[in-house]
């Protein structure tokens, strides 16, 4: 059974000469020192930054820098375990798109928690601070990085079968169905702070669900693989734009879906909504 790391200070050069060597690195020699960051706390977990020194004999040399993610006990469970399996399982079809590499993934269904080995890239990416959006050429990376996510699963075979769960009819009539009781409660929270055009156009997006969307859905056509939490704080950019490669991250979400979830997704946290406001720093008239 696989080491379950819950402590970053219990980290080895001996456990992480195993893991490199399991990865197809370190023929010869060893991890000979590791330093480790003070642990960053987070809402789910804690983070922490590896610097890793090798003897003067090896060969294949590995990665100089990792970063460590540890799941919060007690902490919703299911996420850390689904984060796992998409590193486990699913990114390995995914070798052809921008995935932090991971050297190591595992969860414990005893105890609900997991942890993530990852390359750490901070040398040559940066995540953008909350909630200041990036700039144009920044969203425009984020979202060819989603386009090609959608792209390569795009009505893929291992949809529905060795990856995630297709959702049946009666999960769309409830999904739908609370949709539209979630945006009667919104409008009536709203009052005169959403004007009556645009609640029409909300009216005539529902209306058209009994038609072509619903048909769609049921025939199971046009669905994806969808990161389930695409904002742009989710992603790394690089310092290097002509290099043009982002990075998307915290994979807990990861589900069967339409993929322009995703993409109004990230739009509804980041497009302004008045001069000056954004997503959720915005508590102005939705006009």
């Amino acid at each position: 059974m696989e080491r379950l790391i819950t402590d970053p200070q219990k980290i080895s050069p001996t456990w992480l000469t195993s893991v490199l060597r399991r990865n197809g690195l370190l023929e010869q020699g060893r991890v000979r020192t590791v330093k480790k960051t003070p642990s960053q706390s987070f809402f789910s977990s804690t983070i922490s930054f590896l610097e890793l020194s090798y003897s003067k004999d090896t060969q294949n040399l590995g990665p100089s820098h990792l970063f460590l993610k540890i799941s919060k006990p007690q902490f919703r469970p299911e996420l850390g375990q689904k984060e796992v399996e998409f590193y486990q399982v699913i990114s390995e079809t995914m070798n052809t798109l921008p995935i932090v590499y991971c050297y190591d993934a595992v969860y414990s269904s005893e105890t609900g928690q997991s942890h993530l080995l990852l390359d750490d890239l901070s040398a040559t990416h940066f995540e953008v601070e909350w909630p200041l959006p990036p700039s144009q050429i920044y969203c425009e990376q984020a979202m060819d990085t989603l386009a090609q996510l959608h792209a390569f699963w795009w009505e893929h075979p291992q949809l529905g079968k060795k990856i995630g769960i297709l959702p049946e009819e009666k999960q769309l009539v409830s999904y739908f169905q609370q949709v539209e009781n979630s945006f009667a409660e919104f409008v009536d929270f709203l009052g005169d702070r959403i004007s009556l055009e645009r609640s029409k156009l909300y009216e005539s997006i529902f209306s058209y669900f009994p038609g072509v969307l619903w048909k769609r859905l049921r025939t199971r056509r046009a669905y994806t693989f969808i990161h389930g939490d695409a904002h742009l704080f989710n992603m790394l950019f690089p310092y290097d734009n002509q290099k043009k490669i982002t990075y998307m991250i915290d994979w807990q979400f990861w589900d069967i879906g339409i993929g322009t979830d995703d993409l109004a997704y990230m739009m509804a946290l980041l497009v302004p909504r008045t001069k000056g406001s954004y997503g959720r720093a915005s508590f102005t008239k939705i006009s």
